[in-house]
């Protein structure tokens, strides 16, 4: 009898056993199935593509904006330059070369040692050739570059066809004096350098400017303009008529 009743209580232990694992199972699927819907999740996802698309339109605008601003006005690049400079342009037009302003400033820091001369920061800067002439006219034609200390006038006496430093330099005096000095601006350089005094235009006895000297070497050591004479002796050759043409610029009374 023992023994039954033990058999009977192990069926009855193991019956509900069954039972819970039947729950367990049913529960689940149960489980699984209400997890399916998860699976859908990803297309939830999908409206962030489609922004990024929206978002792309945007970079295309901003680059067709920007382009207009590549175009470059060319037209500028094929504008005529100046004319040529005239005997009839005004003084105004003109720059000093650099070889003049180089001069300039070198007479102006003593390089021309005891020379009664002071170059000039422009052309017709402080006396210009109208004040000798009382003629504005002549101010186109005749560029003053220095002067002395008594507003006597060095002057480069402008000719047709010739570039600017080709041009004679002439002496417009303040007692009334006229005098071609030089047949361009290279060999006037070159005379004030040999220790001509530009005044009295004595040519012995010379005591040359070491500066100027070297300043010609640099700037035209390629040249040779002979001594101090041969350079006021073809100046005047070439240009014998100037005191004359000069004089018929100064108006009647």
């Amino acid at each position: 009898m023992a023994a039954k009743k033990k058999a009977a209580k192990r069926a009855v232990k193991k019956a509900p056993k069954k039972k819970v694992a039947a729950k367990k199972v049913v529960a689940k699927k149960a489980a699984s199935k209400k997890a399916a819907p998860k699976k859908a999740a990803p297309k939830k996802a999908a409206p962030k593509k489609a922004a990024l698309k929206k978002a792309a339109p945007k970079v295309v605008v901003a680059k067709k904006k920007a382009a207009p601003a590549k175009k470059p006005a060319a037209p500028k690049k094929a504008e005529a330059p100046p004319p040529a400079p005239t005997p009839e342009a005004p003084a105004a037009y003109f720059s000093f070369p650099e070889e003049v302003a180089a001069f300039c400033e070198l007479v102006n820091s003593g390089g021309a040692g005891e020379a009664d001369l002071e170059g000039y920061a422009d052309f017709n800067e402080q006396y210009k050739p109208s004040d000798w002439a009382r003629n504005p006219a002549v101010d186109q034609q005749l560029l003053t570059f220095a002067m002395d200390g008594a507003g006597g006038q060095f002057t480069l006496w402008r000719q047709a066809g010739r570039e600017l430093l080709d041009n004679p330099v002439v002496q417009l005096g303040d007692d009334g004096e006229l005098h071609v000095l030089a047949p361009d601006f290279p060999s006037f350089v070159a005379l004030v350098a040999a220790g001509v005094d530009l005044f009295s235009r004595e040519t012995e006895d010379l005591t040359p400017r070491p500066q100027l000297q070297e300043f010609v070497a640099m700037k035209w050591g390629d040249r040779t303009f002979g001594d101090a004479a041969s350079i006021l002796s073809a100046a005047k050759n070439a240009w014998p008529n100037f005191e004359e043409w000069m004089r018929a610029q100064v108006p009647a009374n």
